[in-house]
C-alpha cells in the first residue's frame, strides 16, 4: 500500500499516457478489415506449405506473415491475437519513446509528453492497419537500446529488432541509416565503431533468418521481385504530374492540420534553439530522421495516412525536447488535480473508443456475416481440393471456406487502374501472369464482389475486362446472387456431375 501511495503520481501519468494505445484499441471482437484479411489468408496458406511470393502473393515483408501466424497460433486460429499483439506493440512503442526522451532531456514531463504524442500519432494514422505499428514498435525499442544502453550487446539486440522491422516493411532501411549513425557517433559521446559493427551484425542476422527459407526453396527471385522491383514500381515509373504533385502537397498540408500537436513543436524547434549543444545535435538528428520518414512515406506516391508513422516516431522525440525547453523537469501538478485529469481523460478516451469500436464493428460484422454466408455456399458447391477465385476485397471468403485461391494473388491483380492490354507494360506482365494462373487452375467457383455495398473500388467490375468477361460468359454460369455477391460455377464441372 505504501508503494502505491508513493508512486501514485507516476501510475496516474502512465494511465493517461497509455490510454490511446489501450482504450482506443479494445475491440478484439471486430472482424478483420481491408488489408488485414489479405495478410491473414496469405499467412495461413504459407503455414500450410505455400511458398511466399511464388505460390501466394502480397507485397509486404515476410516478417509480417510470420507475426500473423504467431498471433493466430497463440489464440487457436482466432484473429483476437492480432488485436492483442497490436496493443502490446503500441505500448512497447510508447514505453521505448518514454525512456529515450527521458534519457535525452532528463525531464519526466518531456518523457510523458513524447510517449503520449506517439500514442496519439499511432492512433490517428493507424486505426486499423498493423503493418506500420508492428514496424515502428521494434524500431522504437532499437532506438531505446542504443540510447539508454550504448554497448555492443545492446547494439546487437537493436540490430536484430531493426532487421525484423525491415523484414516487415523494406522502407525501414532509411531508419536503419539513422540508427547506424547513432550507433557509431551519438551526440556527446565518442565514436564507437565496435558498437556500429555489432548493430550491423544484428541487423544482417535478423534479415538472414527470414531470407534463408527463400534460399532453401529456390525462390529468392520471387523475394527480390516483390520487395525491390514491385514495391519500387510506382516510384520509378509513374510520372510526377501536376495533378499528382498537388494531391501529395494537399495530403501533407492535411496532415499538418490534423496532427498539429506533432508538427508545430517540430517547426518551432527550427526557430527556438535550445541552449544545450547536445540537445541541439539531437534536434538536428531527429529532424533529419523525420525528413527521411516523410520521404519513405512518399515513395509509393499514394497519399495514405498510415505511411506517416515512420515520421512520427522521431517527431515524438522532438516534442519531448520542445517540452523540456519550456517546462520543469518534474511533473508539477497536485495529486488531486492529476487524479481529476486522469479520470476525465480516461472517460473521454474510453467513451470515444467505445463509440468508434461500435460503429467500426457494426459495419465489419455485417460484412463478415455476408462473407461467411457466401463462404458456406462456396463450401457446399466445392470440395476441399477445388480452387476458388474471389474477385474483390472479400478475401475472408477464402478464410471461412478453407479454400485456396485459384491464382497466387489473394486480392485482385496487384496493381491499380484499368486491367488488360491498355495497362502499362509492368502491370501488363502481372495481368498476364494472373490470367495464365487462372487458366491453369480452372477455378471451380468465381465469386464477384464488385456489386456489394462494401466495395470501395467501383472499377473492379470483372466484365469491364474483355479477357475475364469472355471466360466468365463461356465457361461459367451464375448460380447464386446474395447481398451483391455473384457466384459463378464452372460449367464443365456441372456437366460432369449431370453425366
Amino acid at each position: 500500500m505504501s508503494y502505491l501511495r508513493k508512486n501514485l503520481d507516476n501510475i496516474l501519468l502512465w494511465m493517461i499516457t497509455l490510454a490511446p494505445s489501450v482504450l482506443l484499441r479494445l475491440y478484439p471482437a471486430v472482424p478483420l478489415a481491408s488489408d488485414e484479411k489479405v495478410f491473414a489468408v496469405v499467412s495461413r496458406q504459407v503455414a500450410q506449405g505455400a511458398v511466399l511470393y511464388r505460390d501466394v502473393f502480397d507485397h509486404k515483408g515476410p516478417a509480417l506473415y510470420w507475426l500473423y501466424n504467431l498471433c493466430t497460433m497463440l489464440t487457436g486460429g482466432s484473429y483476437v491475437g492480432i488485436r492483442i499483439v497490436t496493443i502490446i506493440s503500441c505500448v512497447l512503442m510508447q514505453v521505448s519513446v518514454f525512456f529515450v526522451a527521458r534519457k535525452l532531456t532528463k525531464s519526466d514531463m518531456a518523457a510523458y509528453g513524447s510517449a503520449l504524442a506517439i500514442g496519439i500519432g499511432a492512433w490517428l494514422t493507424n486505426r486499423i492497419f498493423q503493418v506500420e505499428i508492428w514496424m515502428a514498435a521494434p524500431l522504437a525499442a532499437a532506438l531505446a537500446l542504443l540510447v539508454c544502453r550504448p554497448d555492443r550487446l545492446s547494439a546487437i539486440a537493436a540490430g536484430v529488432l531493426t532487421g525484423f522491422a525491415i523484414m516487415i516493411k523494406p522502407t525501414v532501411v532509411l531508419d536503419f541509416a539513422v540508427l547506424l549513425l547513432l550507433a557509431y557517433a551519438m551526440p556527446g559521446a565518442k565514436r564507437r565503431p565496435d558498437v556500429a559493427i555489432a548493430f550491423v551484425i544484428g541487423t544482417v542476422a535478423a534479415g538472414a533468418a527470414f531470407i534463408a527459407p527463400f534460399v532453401q526453396t529456390h525462390s529468392m527471385r520471387d523475394l527480390i521481385e516483390v520487395l525491390l522491383t514491385f514495391n519500387s514500381y510506382y516510384t520509378r515509373s509513374i510520372p510526377m504530374t501536376p495533378e499528382l504533385a498537388k494531391e501529395l502537397a494537399m495530403w501533407l498540408a492535411r496532415q499538418a492540420g490534423i496532427c498539429c500537436f506533432l508538427w508545430l513543436p517540430a517547426s518551432l524547434m527550427l526557430i527556438v534553439k535550445p541552449d544545450d549543444a547536445e540537445r541541439r545535435a539531437w534536434t538536428r538528428i531527429m529532424l533529419l530522421w523525420t525528413a527521411l520518414g516523410i520521404a519513405a512515406s512518399l515513395l509509393g506516391r499514394r497519399p495514405l495516412n498510415h505511411y506517416l508513422l515512420q515520421a512520427y516516431l522521431p517527431m515524438s522525440i522532438l516534442v519531448g525536447i520542445w517540452i523540456a525547453n519550456w517546462s520543469p523537469g518534474k511533473v508539477m501538478f497536485s495529486r488531486r488535480s492529476l487524479a481529476l485529469a486522469t479520470t476525465v481523460w480516461l472517460a473521454a478516451v474510453g467513451i470515444g473508443g467505445y463509440f468508434h469500436a461500435t460503429k467500426f464493428r457494426a459495419d465489419l460484422v455485417q460484412y463478415a456475416g455476408a462473407e461467411k454466408q457466401i463462404a458456406a455456399a462456396v463450401d457446399d458447391l466445392t470440395t476441399p481440393n477445388d480452387s476458388v477465385l474471389v474477385w474483390g476485397n472479400a478475401t475472408n471468403i477464402y478464410y471461412f471456406s478453407h479454400r485456396k485461391s485459384a491464382t497466387r494473388y489473394i486480392f485482385y491483380p496487384p496493381f491499380h487502374g484499368e486491367y488488360g492490354p491498355n495497362s502499362p507494360k509492368f502491370e501488363q506482365s502481372y495481368w498476364t501472369d494472373w490470367m495464365r494462373r487462372f487458366d491453369d487452375s480452372k477455378p471451380s467457383i468465381v465469386v464477384d464482389c464488385s456489386e456489394t455495398r462494401w466495395n470501395d473500388l467501383p472499377w473492379l467490375d470483372p466484365f469491364r475486362n474483355p479477357e475475364l468477361a469472355q471466360r466468365l460468359r463461356k465457361d461459367y454460369m451464375l448460380v447464386e446472387r446474395e447481398n451483391g455477391f455473384r457466384i459463378y460455377k464452372r460449367l464443365i464441372l456441372r456437366t460432369a456431375a449431370l453425366n
